[in-house]
């Protein structure tokens, strides 16, 4: 007998999603499709202060929040957008933030979920890797930094 997966038994339809394939929206237009997401993170410093009089341990407050960086991988695009927005913030554009998206896409490629990042821009890219004596695919490296998450 197998053990139900998390989230319900094989037959409930409760089974958590694969994750096939992701996409990347900039300002609602989807730029590419990616192989691997990662950087879907948020955290909170904790900030510990001693009591005067307490022996026994520390207090704990909340701190600010931080978010990860999204890194994306994936086959290159077929267009350059993700590129020429590197370049704009490399050359110094006044309006180089961006709001966008990461896409969980399904089998078929039908929206399954998405998170929705504000004020991002791209602070690494690094281009495929060629090597004439491989045969792999040309994959592509984006990470953006920005201010926060929503889960839609």
């Amino acid at each position: 007998m197998s053990a139900a997966p998390p989230g319900g038994s094989p037959a409930s339809g409760h089974e958590p999603p694969g994750a096939h394939a992701f996409a990347v929206e900039i300002d609602g237009v989807q730029h590419a499709l990616f192989l691997h997401v990662s950087g879907l993170s948020s955290r909170s410093d904790v900030y510990e202060v001693r009591e005067g009089g307490r022996n026994d341990g520390t207090l704990k407050f909340r701190g600010p929040a931080r978010w990860g960086n999204l890194v994306l991988r994936g086959g290159l695009a077929s267009s350059s957008e993700l590129w020429q927005w590197r370049r704009e913030v490399l050359e110094g554009a006044q309006e180089f933030r961006r709001d966008g998206a990461v896409v969980l896409l399904d089998a078929a490629f039908a929206e399954l979920r998405r998170w929705e990042f504000h004020q991002g821009w791209p602070v690494v890219w690094e281009g495929p890797e060629l090597d004439s004596n491989r045969s792999q695919l040309a994959i592509e490296r984006i990470e953006i930094a920005h201010h926060g998450l929503e889960e839609r």
